[in-house]
Parts: structure tokens; C-alpha cells; sequence
């Protein structure tokens, strides 16, 4: 998805677009190699990864904005002064009540749900090795900018609906 934006945004080529993704991240990625052999994997684990995370964000933004589970998380946001475009600028998002909404959303895209474990965007039952939402019910902050190039970090806020806080 990710490759396919840049392609339509810079209309460039898909393996031209994985080069410059690359490059942003500092993966080397050898255009005439992969030009020669079209089975090479083009995309290493960083770059799903990001991919991944990039992804997630989309699908809590849209769980937080269009969503009836979103809406009192919304509601929370705005009463504490969040506007929809510092929302929408931001990538705010929310994470829904369940263990397998991120889960099943990667799986469903064909991600490896080994990777996305790895990325941080799952937890593992040892006792199982089954694999569930790190994040649940939770307001989504994506922090975008750290040390490397294309860094991603979700900072979570638990938030409690007013109905449980009045109980």
C-alpha cells in the first residue's frame, strides 16, 4: 500500500519506489538485481514493518473517526480540546475493545504475523505461542519522529468511558 502511494504520488516504478523506501530507512535495496529476477523479495522485514505500523495508524484513525466503537473516544479527545484536523494531522486513533482487531486486519493483508509481533503490534501467549492486540480500547498516538530515519512508536492512552468512571 505504502509502495503503491509513492508510486502514484512521484510516478515512479514499483521497484523505483522500493529503492526510494529504502533509502529512507537505510536499506539498501539493488534496482538491477531485482530488475533481473522478478522472484527476489523485494521488500525486506524493516520495510513491511513500517509498512505495517503506517497501516495500523491508518485503521486506528479511521477506527477513531468512523466507527461507533470510536465514538466516545472521540468524544473524550474533543472535550480535552482535540480538533478533527489536529486529530486527522496528528494520526490520532483508537484501538479497539478486542484481541484480534489488528491482528486479523494484518492477517487478512497477508503480513506475517510473526513480523507484526516482532514490530510490536502483538503480543504472544507463551503458553500457546497464539498471538493477540498488544493495544486494546486505548486513544493511539503516533510518534513519528525518533532517532532513525522512519521510526514507529505507538504511544497508548487508556482511557475509561464516563459511564465506568461514574460506577
Amino acid at each position: 500500500m505504502f509502495f503503491q502511494f509513492t508510486q502514484e504520488i512521484k510516478d515512479i516504478s514499483f521497484v523505483e519506489a522500493v529503492k526510494e523506501l529504502g533509502d529512507r530507512v537505510n536499506v539498501a535495496v539493488d534496482i538491477e538485481a531485482t530488475q533481473s529476477n522478478s522472484n527476489v523479495q523485494i521488500a525486506s522485514d524493516d520495510l513491511q514493518m513500517i509498512e505495517m505500523h503506517e497501516l495500523i495508524q491508518e485503521f486506528y484513525y479511521y477506527a477513531l473517526t468512523k466507527t461507533v466503537e470510536g465514538e466516545q473516544a472521540l468524544t473524550y479527545l474533543q472535550e480535552r480540546g482535540f480538533t478533527d484536523a489536529l486529530i486527522k494531522e496528528r494520526g490520532i486513533g483508537f484501538a479497539p475493545d478486542s484481541s484480534h482487531f489488528c491482528h486479523d486486519f494484518l492477517q487478512k493483508k497477508g503480513y506475517d504475523i510473526e513480523l507484526a509481533y516482532e514490530a510490536g503490534l502483538l503480543s504472544r501467549n507463551e503458553e500457546n505461542f497464539s498471538y493477540y492486540d498488544r493495544f486494546r480500547n486505548r486513544i493511539m498516538f503516533p510518534l513519528k519522529k525518533c532517532a532513525r530515519k522512519n521510526c514507529w512508536i505507538f504511544r497508548s492512552n487508556i482511557y475509561r468511558s464516563r459511564t465506568k468512571i461514574l460506577k
